[in-house]
């Protein structure tokens, strides 16, 4: 924002440089073309399933694979279409659950449930560090929780939500390990990621909230400040930094994705795509944030304007939907996200390969583009006007029901 300011003041001394500035600031252009690309991941076959997806500190993309009913592993693509040899999420046992990753000091991380008894029932949460060949449970969590969404601050600490309203704060460095609890919506939150403005925000679902927590002085670290979602029961999930310096988040139940900005006020913009659930977020090169729509079986987009285009997974004579879920932007620069949908056997006997899908964001498949409506948050008064309005429509409409029964009853006579 003060670049902004610095260029404005620049144009008014010199015209040439104004136009040089409003050029550097303009986004990308876009071109349409290319189509979206799927690899199969090699190695799986059907009963493995593509989950989460994250760029590592080297610009590699890494996907975990669900294989079978209690193991992951991570995959990590060194092309488009090679890969590393696969690593358990933990190196020294094969029966662990693995959820979800982040780039963080060292390599990916990653936070893991393991079972506490013969049986596949998870529990014993850690975080663990995926570094090289090997994965590695690096902290054990003295919580009887599952740990879901984690994301590294910019100093490097990782922030882990967890189902039952706490967030972890672990410092690599130091080894610590601190907790805050939610003051309320206990059920909760589900994924974070890093704000522009330094602190970490999150979502909650059930509470119908997103959330923000303190990372750093001046601010009291671990202070949390909750903002109500103005559509009731939205489904709010995933969540990113946009390139506005805002934060992004989407609602899954609605078919809207969300805007925050830092003071709290939020923004909704509908995709006007009939079943659409968006899921996941990642702000790609072109000033855009992309997501994942299971709903429509499709990758969307929104520009910062609210304008929405969708474009549907190439298809398929086995599933009609292939749910994408995770996203990323690779080191490449282009959109990679995971196929859930992928890796089975349908009731009828036939199977599909695991894959997961890329998208160059500067020349994206055409697709048909739509304008999002911005739905706003009506004032108290505003609330209380349109309920008059609506109990004199219905009173009226009440009358006019009576009157018109009593001149049947009259005519009868």
């Amino acid at each position: 924002m003060r670049r902004v300011r610095h260029s404005t003041l620049f144009v008014r001394r010199s015209r040439l440089f104004g136009l040089f500035v409003a050029a550097a600031l303009a986004a990308p252009t876009v071109a349409v073309g290319a189509p979206i690309t799927e690899t199969v991941v090699p190695g799986y076959s059907a009963g493995s399933n593509p989950d989460w997806i994250v760029t590592g500190p080297d610009g590699l993309v890494t996907v975990t694979m669900l294989s079978g009913p209690s193991a992951s592993q991570f995959v990590t693509f060194t092309g488009p279409k090679t890969v590393k040899k696969p690593v358990f999420c933990l190196y020294e046992r094969k029966d662990c659950r693995s959820g979800g990753m982040a780039a963080g000091p060292n390599g990916i991380w990653f936070v893991t449930t393991i079972p506490i008894n013969v049986k596949p029932v998870f529990a014993n949460p850690g975080i663990g560090l995926l570094s090289g060949e090997i994965g590695t449970l690096v902290q054990q969590l003295q919580v009887t929780d599952i740990p879901y969404g984690i994301a590294a601050d910019r100093t490097g600490v990782l922030w882990i939500a967890l189902a039952q309203g706490v967030i972890v704060r672990y410092d690599p460095v130091a080894l610590t390990v601190d907790r805050f609890s939610l003051a309320e919506y206990t059920n909760g939150p589900a994924l974070i990621s890093l704000g522009a403005d330094g602190a970490m925000w999150f979502t909650q679902k059930p509470g119908n909230k997103i959330g923000r927590i303190a990372t750093e002085a001046p601010e009291l670290v671990g202070s949390v400040t909750q903002y109500n979602v103005p559509t009731p029961r939205a489904g709010v999930y995933g969540i990113a930094p946009g390139p506005d310096g805002a934060t992004w988040f989407a609602e899954s139940r609605v078919g809207q994705i969300g805007r925050i900005a830092s003071d709290g006020s939020v923004q909704e913009f509908k995709t006007n795509v009939k079943g659409s659930t968006p899921r996941n977020l990642v702000a790609g090169p072109d000033n855009a944030m992309w997501f994942t729509d299971p709903g429509t079986n499709s990758i969307g987009r929104i520009a910062m304007d609210g304008k929405v285009t969708e474009y549907p997974l190439p298809a398929s004579d086995v599933v009609a939907n292939k749910v994408p879920n995770a996203i990323t932007l690779g080191g490449d620069g282009f959109i990679w996200f995971t196929e859930n949908n992928t890796g089975i056997t349908t009731s009828s006997g036939k199977t599909t390969s695991p894959a997961v899908g890329r998208l160059d964001p500067m020349s994206p498949p055409t697709a048909t583009t739509r304008t999002a409506t911005t739905k706003k948050k009506l004032t108290a008064a505003q609330k209380k006007a349109a309920a008059k309005k609506k109990a004199a429509a219905k009173k009226r409409a009440a009358a006019k029901k009576k009157a018109a029964a009593k001149r049947k009853a009259a005519a009868k006579k």
